[in-house]
């Protein structure tokens, strides 16, 4: 049955799609001193993010601390970015030890906690709301901290805060199975497209 075989392998395209989504793992990106700079293919709430680090205030890094530069707006959708720092960004692997050396994270000079803001709502009139995950070295670091701030707030004034700018991504070419679902679901459509095509009928003897 070619229809039912096509639909099969069209079904298994998006199947083999939804688990190369699930499957890209972060990537993280250091310099050439050792120096955690940002992340690729961070999962937060199913969506993957490119993560860029970044000392400065939230002025000059979002737009006059404007919430529409914020990529959450919610205190629930930050604090589930603030958690996926902590749980796949500040950890220990092959990139390094951001988990204990914390001062190897852009922004960090300290070595006893790193703090890291991500903006979700301009306060008016002189506050921003934040979620902050706080890497503590002796505790393991997995504190997740809700509240406000002034917003010409400068990281560079303190050794141990910096920012998170987060911006939706997509998976590297090298963490996606080969061949590409996009490609498979071609193939299955092509198929389907062929399997509903009449067959010519063969001339008749005469």
């Amino acid at each position: 049955m070619p229809v039912l075989a096509s639909l099969r392998m069209l079904a298994a395209a998006g199947a083999f799609a939804s688990a190369a989504h699930a499957s890209a793992i972060p990537v993280l990106l250091v310099d050439s001193s050792g120096v955690l700079t940002g992340a690729n293919n961070v999962d937060v709430g199913g969506t993957l993010y490119n993560i860029t680090f970044a000392d400065g205030s939230c002025n000059s890094l979002f737009s006059n601390c404007s919430a529409s530069s914020f990529a959450f707006t919610t205190s629930r959708a930050a604090n589930m970015a603030a958690r996926a720092l902590l749980d796949q960004v500040f950890v220990e692997g092959p990139a390094g030890n951001f988990d204990t050396a914390i001062d190897k994270i852009l922004g960090c000079a300290s070595a006893a906690y790193c703090s890291t803001y991500i903006p979700y709502a301009r306060l008016e009139p002189l506050f921003f709301a934040f979620a902050r995950p706080v890497n503590f070295v002796e505790e393991d670091g997995n504190l997740v901290i809700t509240g406000y701030t002034p917003f010409e707030t400068d990281t560079t004034e303190a050794s141990n805060l910096n920012y998170a700018i987060f911006q939706p991504g997509t998976p590297a070419a090298s963490d996606v199975p080969e061949p590409g679902a996009g490609a498979l679901i071609a193939l299955a459509m092509v198929g389907l497209a062929c399997a509903r095509r009449p067959m010519p009928q063969a001339p008749s003897p005469r």
